[in-house]
């Protein structure tokens, strides 16, 4: 059996909820990697789910209901992008950080679990500088899907808390044609969130196969 041709099967229970999945990983992988990149994929599959189980049992208890279900936010990020081989051609290089506006949308499961989108679009062009000449070129906005974890919540004041957050989503970039990369990425932050939904966050993410750093910051509002 080749190394993409295998068939995955995963199964997630929580009491009478019962989650049943199964995954063909075709010979192809979506995008550049060894089977490492299969098994992220795999992993990433296994968080998204596994909050619906606890999900579905909440739902039935309507003492355990969440107060916020949608959070709509925007923010920047900076990007540590790779220099591109095709400019660099091989000569001492070196990329400058490029800025981004960054959108997120998350529908909150509960406490502690909520599904996250986000797109990112560049305001500047990725720029860099090969033996004292500085190129520029352009870089593709993404989208990405994928899960966040609260895993620590501490009161700061009265109506204000602080959360460490844990996210990892699976994107794609898209060029003028709608041509891209697939890429997982995973990523932590820091937020301060008031009682009436208002939100400020900070935070760091890595995305593979695009082999990119970017330090995020923002402000958002719960509803």
């Amino acid at each position: 059996m080749k190394p993409y041709d295998r068939l995955l099967n995963l199964e997630l229970s929580n009491g009478s909820t019962c989650w049943s999945i199964r995954i063909n990983v075709i010979r192809k992988p979506l995008f550049k990697g060894n089977e490492m990149s299969v098994r992220i994929l795999a992993c990433l599959l296994i968080f998204l789910v596994s909050p619906l189980s606890q999900y579905a049992v909440a739902h039935e208890t309507p003492q355990q209901a969440f107060k916020h279900k949608l959070e709509v936010s925007f923010g920047q990020s900076l990007l540590f992008l790779k220099a591109d081989p095709n400019v660099t051609g091989g000569a001492t290089s070196g990329s400058l950080p490029m800025s981004s506006a960054l959108f997120l949308g998350e529908w909150i499961l509960n406490q502690h679990f909520a599904y996250l989108s986000a797109v990112t679009i560049p305001l500047t062009t990725q720029q860099t500088l090969v033996n004292g000449q500085l190129y520029h070129e352009k870089s593709s906005p993404t989208l990405s899907f994928g899960g966040r974890w609260s895993m620590i919540s501490i009161s700061v004041t009265d109506d204000t808390h602080c959360e460490v957050q844990f996210a990892a989503l699976f994107g794609r970039t898209f060029d003028e044609k709608l041509n891209g990369q697939y890429f997982p990425t995973i990523g932590s932050r820091l937020m301060l969130l008031k009682n009436d939904g208002f939100s400020l966050y900070a935070g760091t993410t890595w995305s593979f196969t695009l082999e990119t750093l970017a330090l995020i910051y923002g402000v958002g509002h719960r509803f």
